[in-house]
C-alpha cells in the first residue's frame, strides 16, 4: 500500500487538460460519470462552486490516479453530497479515495 505522502490530494477549480485515460478508464468500467463530469464542467451546469462544493484531484507521481466532489444535494441545498468520484483500476486498493474522500 502506497503512504499518503505518495498521494498528493488538491482542490482544482479547473478540469486537467487531459482526463481522455481517466473517462477511458471510467468507460471500460461501464461508468459515465467522467464524461458527464466533463460535459456537465464545460457546458457550466456544474463547475463546484456552490457554498460547501469542492472538486479533488488525486496523483501518484504526476499521474492522474482519481478525482471526486461534493455538491449540494437536489433535494435540499442544507444536505451535500458525495459526486464523480472514480479512482482508475491501476491505483485502487491504495488509498486514493480515502485521501480524496478526507479533503472534501
Amino acid at each position: 500500500m502506497l503512504e499518503d505522502t505518495d498521494i498528493e490530494v488538491r482542490r482544482i477549480t479547473e478540469l486537467p487538460a487531459d482526463l481522455s485515460d481517466l473517462i477511458n478508464d471510467a468507460v471500460l468500467d461501464g461508468f459515465d460519470g467522467m464524461s458527464l463530469l466533463q460535459a456537465q464542467w464545460n457546458s457550466g451546469v456544474n463547475q463546484f462552486t456552490r457554498p460547501g462544493e469542492i472538486l479533488a484531484l488525486a496523483t501518484i507521481n504526476g499521474e492522474l490516479a482519481g478525482i471526486g466532489g461534493i455538491t449540494q444535494d437536489f433535494v435540499d441545498s442544507s444536505w451535500l453530497r458525495m459526486r464523480r468520484f472514480y479512482v482508475r483500476p491501476a491505483y485502487r486498493r491504495r488509498g486514493v479515495g480515502q485521501a480524496i474522500a478526507k479533503l472534501c
